[in-house]
């Protein structure tokens, strides 16, 4: 695409002092995450990455914090930068708390499965009367506990 006959990339270098890769991400990052980034990252310098652990807080009016709101005015830098810090520590932990769930069920849906499977075969086999009863014992004790489970989820 040309601007006046001029290149993009040559537009870019000669008349902002940028190229056009860099004007390409500072689009990229307003358009995902607005105009509130470039406004909080010139009171407290913050890396796209970071600012999206903590962006939930960040509104028009300024940081929400324990119930108040610090706007994002360079004088309140000082007041800001340790609130940034706990809004990180915070959001790591429910990242991480988020990746232990998620990292269990997927470890239960497995077992779940192989338990299953491993039923389905003991099913398939003739069973005597004794090892059909505990079969059968089994089977119940399991309904039961999936029972209370599907009914304690607020399903």
């Amino acid at each position: 695409m040309q601007s006046r006959g001029v290149e993009d990339g040559q537009y870019c270098r000669q008349q902002v002092g940028i190229s056009k890769a860099t004007v390409d991400r500072i689009i990229r990052l307003d358009q995902e995450l607005g105009p509130n980034y470039y406004k909080f990252n010139s009171c407290v310098p913050i890396h796209p990455r970071e600012y999206r652990l903590i962006a939930a807080a960040i509104t028009d009016d300024g940081v929400s914090y324990h119930g108040a709101i610090i706007s994002l005015d360079p004088e309140n830098a000082p007041r800001l930068a340790p609130i940034v810090q706990a809004l990180r520590r915070q959001s790591a932990q429910q990242t991480a708390a988020s990746a232990s769930v998620e990292q269990s069920l997927a470890k239960a849906e497995k077992s779940f499965e192989t338990s299953l499977r491993q039923l389905e075969r003991i099913q398939a086999v003739a069973l005597d009367p004794e090892s059909r009863l505990r079969f059968l014992i089994a089977i119940e004790s399991g309904l039961d506990r999936l029972d209370r489970i599907r009914k304690t989820t607020d399903l």
